[in-house]
């Protein structure tokens, strides 16, 4: 392969990529919520079984990454879940899926394991490429002062917030909305 096809290959999978991104943000709305979707978590609990943590390599926490990722995948979302420590779990999201869903799927995957596995997991959110390296995106923790699970994006750079999210405040006690 020359130069020339390796340019055009390129400019086909970013045609194919936008025009996927388009179908998908035209196909998702926030409107019909991720917690009605099958499995739901109800339906996840049942599977799984509650109690407590277990061991983080174990069919229980297999079985819900599972099931978290197949209400998604049927929904035609690029997200995976899965656990990497006994106190953390990453999650990927494909990179057409709009900003505030992934914080929103990421937030859901943090209460749903909460309440499947009555242990707070900290959940580690990766925006996935299908040519490049997943790109860190954010954390899910439980906030101290609050006690409720925050959200907190990783920009690397200021020019990398978007712009719709500048004007409101990611720290709730801030009123400062120029800070990341």
């Amino acid at each position: 392969m020359n130069g020339k096809h390796i340019a055009l290959v390129i400019i086909v999978l970013a045609v194919c990529a936008g025009c996927w991104r388009l179908w998908l943000k035209n196909s998702a709305h926030m409107d019909d919520p991720f917690e009605s979707w099958s499995p739901t978590q109800e339906d996840i609990l049942k599977a799984v079984g509650g109690g407590g943590p277990g061991n983080w390599r174990d069919e229980r926490h297999l079985k819900f990454s599972a099931m978290f990722q197949k209400r998604f995948r049927s929904r035609r979302y690029p997200v995976r879940i899965f656990f990497t420590s006994p106190n953390k779990a990453i999650l990927f999201c494909g990179a057409m899926i709009p900003v505030g869903q992934i914080a929103h799927i990421s937030l859901q995957a943090f209460n749903e394991a909460k309440g499947v596995f009555n242990k707070n997991y900290d959940v580690e959110v990766f925006e996935t490429y299908i040519m490049l390296r997943p790109r860190k995106l954010a954390d899910v923790r439980m906030d101290g002062k609050y006690g409720v699970p925050i959200c907190k994006f990783v920009w690397a750079e200021p020019n990398e917030r978007p712009q719709y999210l500048i004007h409101y405040p990611t720290n709730p006690t801030s009123n400062d909305a120029s800070q990341p």
